[in-house]
């Protein structure tokens, strides 16, 4: 079963850039900021302690490639940077295959993982997003899971499911906060001044982006219906996941029972939850800011292989 243990990805400084030998040795050695798992073929451990320390950016993808095994043909990999915004899109819908280990992260984890992008956000809230450093998430392995695959085909997720699925998270959070701060409720104990018109016009819309995002829904011109953007190994904790990143009565029964089952469930109550508390006094015109910067900025190097073995033996190199 395929073990993620606690890494995490970004960058020293503006503009620096490795090879891609060089990226792949760092991937695979440096415990990093943000908490990222990286996966392996080990059993499952205990998670190592959390580390803070520079980011470092990785700009190219390796270019060394497994050969195939004895009588397999016409198989092709290809690897690119990726932004978050084009991984949740129509192009990305994920599923994780039998071997993947369930979700694990911590609410530490995810919580380092919100504070390191709010660093890399930074203060200046003047500066256009555009301008602001990228912010490199590491390497995400995915297969085909149909011939050809192309958009609203699923995707396996061989090694990256810890970092899609928290940031997915993270981005319901501010979408729950930017629909609290658009019906004029403020922050937590509505301390926060109600918006004006343009401003709650501004939060739904982004709110509204934010969900399209997180669920993936269908085109009755081309007969193709809602699917979740993140398929888990059950229907439970398909179901589960889905009514976190888009239910807001569901998301909002803090400190009331959930029934959570399984291994996974729990920490993504857990997860969902922490987050919400510390974006509940967030200012709504920062949250707003942070959804867009993760959107633009935040980048992963993506290899999509055109089978499952390939992209096994990819992961193992």
């Amino acid at each position: 079963m395929l073990h993620a243990g606690a890494r995490s990805l970004g960058a020293t400084a503006a503009g620096a850039r490795h090879s891609a030998a060089a990226g792949a040795q760092l991937l695979s050695r440096t415990p990093l900021r943000g908490a990222v798992h990286r996966a392996s073929a080990l059993p499952a451990a205990p998670a190592p302690p959390t580390r803070r320390v520079r980011r470092t950016a990785v700009a190219a993808v390796p270019s060394v490639v497994p050969p195939p095994a004895a009588g397999t043909t016409h198989e092709s990999i290809n690897g690119r940077v990726v932004s978050a915004e084009a991984l949740f899109s129509s192009a990305y819908l994920f599923s994780l295959p039998a071997v993947q280990r369930p979700y694990d992260w911590a609410d530490d984890n995810t919580l380092q993982l919100l504070e390191d992008l709010l660093d890399s956000l930074g203060d200046d809230a003047a500066q256009p997003i555009a301008d602001k450093e990228q912010y490199m998430l590491g390497l995400i392995t995915l297969s085909e899971s149909t011939p050809g695959g192309g958009a609203y085909s699923r995707k396996h997720i061989i090694d990256g499911q810890q970092r899609i699925i928290t940031l997915a998270l993270i981005l319901a959070a501010a979408r729950e906060r930017l629909l609290t701060a658009a019906s004029g409720s403020g922050g937590a104990g509505g301390a926060a001044p109600s918006p004006d018109d343009k401003s709650a016009r501004a939060y739904s819309q982004m709110a509204a982006s934010l969900e399209k995002r997180l669920f993936q829904l269908g085109d009755p011109a081309t007969d193709l219906e809602d699917q979740p953007r993140i398929q888990l190994k059950s229907q439970a904790d398909t179901g589960f996941l889905t009514a976190l990143l888009t239910d807001l009565e569901f998301v909002r029964r803090r400190g009331r029972e959930v029934h959570c089952e399984g291994s996974s469930q729990p920490k993504l109550w857990a997860n969902m939850q922490a987050v919400n508390v510390r974006m509940a006094d967030m200012d709504a015109a920062v949250c707003m800011q942070l959804a867009k910067y993760i959107l633009q900025k935040v980048t992963f190097i993506v290899t999509l292989s055109s089978s499952f073995s390939l992209a096994l033996r990819v992961f193992k190199t």
